[in-house]
């Protein structure tokens, strides 16, 4: 896949306090961004590798410099059955700005492919605990506590709600008739 996109940043100095010795003036301005993935999945085994800001574009005010770096992207995943009701599935996502990385690894248990729980540990960050459950063929409930193992934050606890668009590739063609143009 790839994306493409304008970013932008302004800074409306009106709303600052006046009484600041600094002179604010509105400032603002715009650069476009690119990104790109790839996504490849059989049955058993996923893996996608993406990027984010290609080009590291770069926002340049009168005093002020935003520079955005690209971000790589890497995912991927088993699907092992252990028995028709019960699948392991162990993945890793690997995120990093060139400087700084960021590993999870995963490991999630699922029943008849409805119930869900597994445990994801951030390296030298935290663990996520995460359950959930599958109501209906497009809709699906989870939570996750993310206890955090560094003591600068503090626990966490989501919800997530999510719904399934069907797609349907298979319709038939439809011709149309016009007799204007018979």
């Amino acid at each position: 896949g790839a994306s493409a996109g304008m970013f932008q940043s302004g800074l409306d100095g009106g709303n600052l306090n006046p009484a600041d010795p600094e002179n604010f003036a509105p400032e603002s301005g715009s650069a476009m961004d690119f990104g790109g993935g790839l996504y490849y999945n059989t049955q058993d085994v996923y893996i996608g590798l993406s990027t984010l800001h290609i080009t590291e574009p770069t926002i340049e005010n009168e005093e002020n410099i935003l520079e955005l770096s690209r971000h790589y992207f890497l995912l991927a995943g088993y699907n092992h059955e252990i028995n028709p009701l019960v699948s392991l599935n162990p993945s890793i996502y690997l995120k990093s700005d060139g400087s700084t990385s960021q590993l999870d690894v995963n490991a999630m248990i699922k029943y008849n492919n409805k119930i869900w729980g597994g445990v994801s540990y951030r390296l030298d960050e935290g663990i996520v605990l995460l359950t959930g459950l599958k109501i209906r063929d497009d809709l699906h409930f989870g939570i996750a506590y993310d206890v955090v193992l560094n003591g600068i934050q503090n626990n966490s606890l989501e919800f997530m709600l999510g719904y399934s668009f069907k797609v349907d590739y298979d319709r038939p063609v439809r011709s149309y008739k016009n007799p204007r143009y018979l």
